[in-house]
Order: C-alpha cells, then sequence, then structure tokens
C-alpha cells in the first residue's frame, strides 16, 4: 500500500470534559487530500496520571456523522491509577471525497468526577490500497501460549509493498 501522502494533526493537548456525558471532540482532522484511493486514519490517546476521574466510554473516529471506527468495550478513561498507556486506533475510509474531515471523538457514558488534560494525536494516509481488520470478541490467551487473535487475507500481487499496523489492547 504505497502511500501517496501523508497529514499528521497534534500533538495537543486537550481537557474532553470527562465530568460530563455525551459525545466529546479530543482531534479534528481536515484533510486536504485528494479524492480516490483509501484513507487510513490512525489516533492515538495518551491519559494524563496527573487526575482520576473514573469516566467510563467509548473512542470513535467518525467522518461526519459515520462511525468509522469505535471500541468495542466501555473503557475506563482516565483512571488514575493505572499506569498510563497510551490508546491506539485505526479506522479506514475506503471512499474518500478529497478534503475529508475526520473526528477523534470519546463517548462519555459514566462521568468521572473530576477533568482534565489528556494528550491526542492523528495522522491521516492517503494509500492507493488498503484493509483492515479487527477483532470484535475478547480473545482470551493463557500464560505461556499463543493463539491466533485476528487474520486478514489479502489479494495483493506479488512484489507489492505492503505495511502492516497492529495494535492489541489489554485489559
Amino acid at each position: 500500500m504505497p502511500a501517496t501522502a501523508v497529514q499528521v494533526f497534534g500533538p495537543v493537548a486537550v481537557d474532553p470534559g470527562f465530568n460530563t456525558t455525551g459525545e466529546k471532540t479530543l482531534l479534528t482532522m481536515n484533510t486536504t487530500l485528494p479524492a480516490g484511493g483509501k484513507n487510513v486514519i490512525i489516533v492515538t490517546f495518551m491519559p494524563n496520571r496527573d487526575f482520576s476521574s473514573d469516566a467510563r466510554g467509548k473512542f470513535r473516529i467518525k467522518k461526519g456523522e459515520t462511525i468509522l471506527y469505535e471500541t468495542l468495550v466501555v473503557e475506563r478513561l482516565n483512571f488514575g491509577d493505572d499506569t498510563s498507556k497510551p490508546v491506539v486506533l485505526y479506522a479506514l475510509d475506503s471512499a474518500p471525497h478529497g478534503n475529508d474531515v475526520y473526528t477523534f471523538a470519546i463517548n462519555i457514558t459514566q462521568a468521572g468526577t473530576v477533568t482534565g488534560v489528556v494528550h491526542v494525536q492523528g495522522m491521516v494516509i492517503k494509500a492507493d490500497d488498503a484493509a483492515i481488520a479487527y477483532n470484535t470478541s475478547t480473545v482470551t490467551i493463557a500464560p505461556g501460549t499463543t493463539a491466533t487473535v485476528i487474520s486478514l487475507n489479502t489479494g495483493y500481487p506479488a512484489g507489492s509493498k505492503v505495511v502492516v499496523l497492529a495494535y492489541l489492547s489489554g485489559h
């Protein structure tokens, strides 16, 4: 999937309002990428260990009102006793019109006790072709064993340049 262009957004610090419920925009990505091909959207959320909100919700990547990807489980969004680890999300826009706008959002379903600043960043990659797969259920892997978490069959011709990105979220 040879990239023909990449746009990076952020990093920025944002206070989404963990102490109220509802969808909150973390990052808006106004692209100047042309129509055609496929757009791969990658976003990161870095919690802030300096405060504990105990808010819960789901992360989303949207194009307009269409949700391109949403985390499958309700997560503790900024719990101060947890080790601060980034959340990484991927989404695929199979039909970019050109100058597309993507939103990285958080839908807070349980308000926390306080709010505070977190860090977010995003990237949109224009590619000739791309494919995405993600698991829709929990995979439990016993200690000392191996297991397949997800697989993706593609039909790229021999000699193609292929990039594979993977992210595993453990709870």
